[in-house]
């Protein structure tokens, strides 16, 4: 199958100027049919976390042998390479790329855009994706790595007004209570102090599962458990209901056994005030605990069996044990290693 591009009868229909979601600082310079072998697609410029999926290409692959191009959707991006003029890197539509190459089609149209800067160019690649047809939408994950991206590269400010304002302008097709979750989960990722650590429940940089592997803990239950001999988690809240849930079934499995809990602060506060957040989350974890103890109370007095609650609550497996290190500020008694590198107690203090 070959495609069949009609240079006016797109711009008829989509005038470059009227493009929608273009940020600042872009500019259309001229569309073109191109050779594809001319663009490439580099996956480093990809703005979403997962490579296209297959099936996805093979989706937008059909709807072209159907349809054929449409010329009502906006081309994909490229800009010129700055290495060589006679190549462009593809900006956009990645997975219409995938498509064309299961299609074999050997040409393409396509949008030359120039960039004021690398921003503009980021929030261009995350927009590009609201409005084009067809493709995949970004997702959640995709605009967190994005934005966390930006804020590494110094193309936004660390702050609370910087980050919600990047997410409110490429996020603007999600609901706000979305663009809420998204910012906590940079925060997630992305702490606010210099001097602090984040973790996120996700995988990859700063995740409780990278934590785990590096102070050999045990994880979500039993994932680590050949590597630790250990049961336990690392949840994100002081009440894991969930996790403590699971907690039950695997003492079904393994026989009774202690299964660790150890913990982080999705939001850190500096020190001292990090330190008395740790105090009150072990606090709400024990009364948690406690609430369990007295429930087992009054299931056993069903059966003429009396325990006190301090008695339950001794021996319940489920056991707090530390926290993640999030102070990284040099300590000078470490030779300006940072304050803490291992799970530590409420105080800073190393667990052995």
């Amino acid at each position: 199958m070959k495609p069949l591009f009609d240079i006016q009868k797109s711009l008829k229909l989509c005038p470059p100027e009227d493009r929608p979601n273009l940020p600042k600082g872009a500019r259309c310079k001229k569309r073109i049919i191109a050779k594809r072998s001319s663009v490439i697609y580099d996956f480093k410029n990809q703005v979403r976390y997962l490579s296209v999926l297959q099936a996805s290409a093979s989706d937008i692959a059909t709807s072209f042998q159907l349809n054929g191009y449409l010329h009502d959707e906006y081309p994909p991006v490229i800009t010129v390479n700055p290495n060589n003029p006679e190549l462009f890197n593809g900006e956009s539509g990645f997975t219409r790329n995938a498509a064309a190459d299961k299609l074999g089609w050997e040409t393409m149209i396509y949008d030359i855009y120039e960039f004021d800067t690398p921003l503009a160019l980021r929030k261009f690649r995350l927009k590009s994706n609201k409005s084009i047809r067809p493709s995949k939408p970004n997702t959640k994950q995709d605009i967190i790595n994005q934005t966390v991206s930006a804020i590494e590269s110094g193309e936004i400010e660390n702050t609370d007004d910087s980050i919600k304002e990047f997410i409110d302008d490429v996020a603007d097709d999600k609901s706000i209570k979305e663009r809420s979750n998204i910012f906590k989960s940079v925060r997630g990722r992305k702490s606010a102090h210099p001097s602090l650590i984040t973790y996120h429940c996700d995988t990859g940089k700063n995740s409780t599962l990278e934590a785990a592997e590096k102070f050999n803990l045990p994880y979500s239950g039993d994932k680590r458990y050949t590597q630790t001999g250990k049961l336990g988690y690392i949840p994100s809240s002081f009440t894991p209901k969930t996790s403590f849930t699971d907690s039950k079934k695997l003492i079904i499995q393994y026989g009774y056994q202690d299964i660790d809990f150890n913990f982080f602060l999705p939001e850190p506060k500096m020190v001292p005030a990090l330190y008395k957040q740790r105090e009150d989350g072990i606090e709400s974890f024990e009364k948690f605990k406690r609430t369990e103890a007295e429930w087992i109370q009054i299931i056993m007095e069903q059966f003429g069996f009396h325990k006190s609650v301090q008695e339950i609550y001794d021996v319940l497996p489920q056991k707090a044990k530390g926290f993640l290190p999030q102070y990284k500020d040099a300590d000078p008694k470490k030779e300006g290693n940072p304050q803490e590198e291992s799970v530590v107690d409420c105080l800073g203090n190393p667990i052995s």
